[in-house]
């Protein structure tokens, strides 16, 4: 049974909007008390923005870092439990890896700060989800993962950290106006689906969006690095996020071996054992193919009778002033998708951000969990499942490797298919 839905306004801009600081930008954190009339299926997030002076020195994750990190904290009968804590641009990473599109004006967001520019009096909307359940899960699967607020004592609490402006950039004082709303989507409880299992906490499958940071010392060298996955349930999926540690941290991988056909080959151990092996650069295609909205790199010519895509100037840039005859074609190519800016000359994106995805056919809906990855297994086996490759990194400062991770109750696998 596919209960209807029911979208509930939590927070509207006019009411968060008053008590938000916005000179100067500094750290803020909101908590927000949810309601438990009805199960949780997904919590959404719009920050809108207004850029009160050029930024042209953007720092890694650029604006999705205007939401630095979400938490989202239940009390159930065998004590609290956080079933959220990720940042926001894990978030947003993650909802584009799951079998979603990401909306215009979120990747026009990217696209700005993949392009380390945004003019004054730009307005900016990004959208974060938090979907509670997986989005390609269906049928029984998806119901059973809700999120069961309706038999919880107490409110659910959403803790929304804002990043503060060095977060964003350079710029001490980035935005001029600010705007945050709060949707919950629900569904809405039957007499049926209580009595069919709905109205028990043990029918419900507990899971975990998390995120990990993990640090790397400066100036290793053909040097390999194990990175402790988590240590118990089933993983359906991973975002890798990749941060280079140049004289400014930048999204950029941190591969040993950049050659082509050569480059650095990653695995997950389990016991010491692969049992999968990849290059992030094809990881990175088959995530692409699932990913209609992004492209490899999108082309603006400057000047003549396109206007500069910035600022709408169409006398610069190598056009004459005057008649718009073209003088020199310049063009700039600023990728769509998360992970950074191009190299100069270049419309393949360094695959910084990339996805492990353990569900099954990538892209299509999910009805059973056979091949999720068991990390309980191993553990009880006294056995290690890790991240494993070798690193080559800058003497400037650490880079880092976050890891986002969903991750499930063994009692998941009471759907896996036989």
């Amino acid at each position: 049974m596919i209960l209807k839905r029911y979208r509930e306004v939590v927070i509207e801009p006019k009411l968060l909007t008053p008590t938000f600081v916005i000179s100067n930008l500094p750290q803020q954190t909101v908590n927000i008390a949810l309601t438990t009339e009805n199960p949780i299926e997904e919590i959404q997030v719009a920050l809108t923005v207004t850029i009160k002076s050029d930024i042209t020195a953007f720092v890694a994750d650029h604006a999705l870092n205007l939401l630095r990190r979400v938490r989202l904290s239940v009390t159930e009968p065998a004590g609290p439990r956080i079933p959220v804590d990720v940042s926001g641009p894990g978030l947003v990473e993650l909802a584009s890896f799951e079998g979603d599109n990401l909306d215009p004006a979120t990747n026009g967001a990217i696209l700005y700060g993949n392009n380390n520019n945004a003019p004054q009096g730009a307005v900016l909307r990004i959208f974060y989800r938090i979907p509670v359940a997986h989005p390609r899960f269906t049928d029984t699967l998806r119901m059973r993962t809700l999120l069961p607020a309706h038999l919880l004592n107490e409110s659910p609490i959403l803790t929304l950290e804002f990043g503060q402006a060095s977060d964003v950039s350079g710029t001490a004082d980035p935005i001029s106006t600010f705007a945050c709303e709060v949707k919950v989507v629900r569904r809405r409880k039957t007499a049926e689906f209580l009595s069919k299992g709905g109205g028990s906490l043990e029918w419900f499958i507990r899971s975990w969006l998390g995120e990990a940071s993990n640090n790397l010392a400066v100036s290793l060298s053909n040097a390999e690095q194990r990175i402790q996955l988590p240590t118990q349930g089933q993983i359906s999926g991973m975002v890798l996020r990749y941060f280079k540690g140049n004289a400014t941290m930048a999204r950029a991988t941190i591969d040993d071996v950049t050659t082509i056909g050569a480059e650095t080959i990653w695995r997950i151990e389990q016991g010491g054992v692969p049992i999968t092996k990849f290059r992030l650069k094809d990881l990175q295609l088959e995530n692409q193919l699932v990913k209609p909205h992004i492209s490899p790199a999108q082309i603006a010519v400057y000047g003549g009778l396109i206007n500069h895509p910035d600022t709408g100037d169409n006398t610069a840039d190598g056009v004459t002033s005057g008649a718009p005859a073209l003088v020199t074609a310049k063009q700039i190519f600023a990728a769509t998708g998360i992970g950074g800016a191009l190299a100069a000359g270049q419309c393949i994106q360094d695959p910084a951000s990339v996805f492990l995805d353990f569900s099954g056919s990538p892209g299509r809906e999910i009805y059973e969990t056979g091949s999720f990855l068991d990390v309980s297994t191993p553990t009880a086996n006294k056995q290690k499942t890790e991240l494993v490759g070798t690193v080559t990194t800058p003497s400037n400062q650490q880079s880092i490797i976050k890891v986002v991770t969903r991750l499930f109750e063994d009692k998941v696998n009471e759907l896996a298919a036989l």
